[in-house]
């Protein structure tokens, strides 16, 4: 009896524990957690975990890549500092953006790259100056965990340019030759208001918006089933100890 009582309470305490870090997680919004800059490399650079919340091309079409929609920015931006198209926004106080579509290269690597993700790559918003920028996803729902990406690109000859994302170094043009290509970044961070907020920056010329994606994170599988697990083995000690006792 005694044995039943311990695994009763350890199967209670690895239930509330699991059930608990969930809740806490889901409490505990911060800011973007980003992770390293990467090269772009292929389509599947593009992620596809979880449930599309928003996409957009910074460009004038709309591109599919890996499956994913990058709706175009509509409407285009026309020299004003703050610009906004579906669930995104770009401000930047000294100076406006535009559109352009000469970022792509007929040359390697970037030549290499499948047809749309050269489309996607190949247009952009860029800011008519150096400086700082806030980009806002809005619509967002409190509580929700969310992964985010982010595209800097500019594979024309000569381009020596970088910029920051939160402080992390976005190289647009990795070789810095023509056919030179960019790199994305990704980060998870849980909405505490219906919008979040991040920075980009760079010192000169300018700042490169390629293509951004946000997609809403299911609860982690394994944490739901370990859940289910504490949850389901308190049951059955439950169930054997009522067992024990009417034999008693």
């Amino acid at each position: 009896m005694k044995n039943f009582l311990r695994l009763a309470t350890v199967a209670s305490l690895v239930s509330a524990s699991v059930l608990g870090g969930i809740a806490m997680r889901s409490a505990d919004a911060a800011g973007i957690t980003w992770g390293s800059a990467t090269t772009i490399s292929g389509t599947t650079d593009v992620n596809t975990e979880g449930t599309l919340f928003a996409a957009s091309s910074f460009g004038s079409t709309d591109v599919t890549v890996n499956g994913v929609t990058f709706s175009q920015w509509s409407p285009a931006p026309s020299g004003t500092a703050g610009v906004t198209s579906g669930s995104f926004t770009l401000l930047q106080p000294d100076t406006g953006f535009a559109i352009f579509n000469g970022f792509g290269s007929s040359s390697a690597p970037f030549s290499g790259l499948a047809t749309e993700y050269q489309n996607l790559l190949s247009e952009g918003i860029y800011s008519f100056g150096p400086g700082s920028s806030t980009v806002t996803v809005s619509g967002l729902t409190n509580g929700q965990q969310y992964s985010i990406q982010f595209w800097a690109n500019d594979s024309r000859p000569a381009i020596a340019a970088t910029q920051t994302v939160d402080g992390i170094t976005l190289d647009v043009n990795t070789t810095n030759t023509d056919g030179g290509v960019g790199q994305w970044i990704s980060g998870t961070f849980t909405a505490d208001a219906s919008f979040q907020n991040f920075n980009v920056s760079t010192v000169a010329p300018a700042n490169y918006y390629s293509a951004i994606q946000v997609r809403a994170v299911p609860e982690p599988a394994t944490l739901a089933g370990l859940g289910v697990i504490g949850a389901g083995l308190a049951a059955f000690i439950r169930r054997r100890l009522r067992a024990a006792k009417s034999v008693n």
